[in-house]
């Protein structure tokens, strides 16, 4: 995702504040890396490359892997195909 460790680094550091619940809205982390709303093109941006890569990786999870329970297999498979 882009060619700049910078870049990287601010991509995981948005993943993990989502994860780790630091953000709770567009408005918080747009203002933690941009310093401005949630409505700023760079802010989208980074959003946007964060949701692709998202997207991306589920295409490599593997739902037959003992890990996943039986409820959780359709939600996996229902994402792969656009369902949800």
């Amino acid at each position: 995702i882009g060619n700049s460790n910078e870049s990287k680094s601010m991509l995981m550091d948005f993943y993990n504040g989502i994860i780790e619940e630091h953000f709770t809205s567009d408005e918080e982390a747009a203002q933690h890396f941009y310093g401005t709303d949630e409505h700023n093109h760079n802010y989208k941006k980074l959003k946007n490359r964060l949701k692709n890569r998202l997207i991306n990786t589920v295409f490599f999870i593997d739902v037959k892997q003992p890990s996943y329970n039986q409820r959780q297999k359709p939600i996996m498979n229902a994402t792969k195909i656009g369902r949800l």
